[in-house]
């Protein structure tokens, strides 16, 4: 014989069962919902990564392009800096040869003749040539 005990065990084991039923349907709704936003959440991360690794590219590619443009600038700064001593020296023997020339004003039908070796002139506009191809370069 079944004991009073078992027999309402046997009574209640349906409703133990459609709460089982339903305790596994949450579950199985909560690990859908979980796996869905796990899913949007390593594909947030997959993007911000790959946004990553693009400013990293973006950042090197600029990065030479500066240290270019710096070695540009230093070629400038140097030719410019020539230019200046170009002009300096011009000035200085421009103020010598007059000086000459205003010694040797004597006699009137004597030009003042080049100095041999001194071509300042063709020196500048070599330094100007050169900057103004540099500067076009960086246009």
């Amino acid at each position: 014989m079944i004991s009073c005990d078992m027999m309402s065990i046997f009574f209640v084991f349906p409703c133990f069962q459609l709460q089982e039923e339903s305790l596994e349907k949450v579950i199985k709704d909560t690990e859908s919902l979980f796996k869905s936003r796990e899913k949007e959440y390593q594909d947030t991360i997959d993007q911000i990564e790959l946004e990553l690794a693009t400013a990293k590219s973006d950042m090197n590619r600029h990065l030479h392009e500066y240290m270019e443009m710096c070695s540009m600038k230093r070629g400038l700064d140097v030719q410019m800096e020539t230019c200046r001593r170009l002009i300096t020296q011009s000035g200085d023997r421009k103020s010598t040869s007059q000086i000459t020339v205003a010694v040797d004003d004597s006699n009137p039908e004597e030009k003042p003749h080049p100095v041999p070796g001194l071509s300042v002139s063709s020196d500048l506009d070599e330094a100007l040539n050169t900057h103004r191809h540099i500067a076009g370069s960086l246009e």
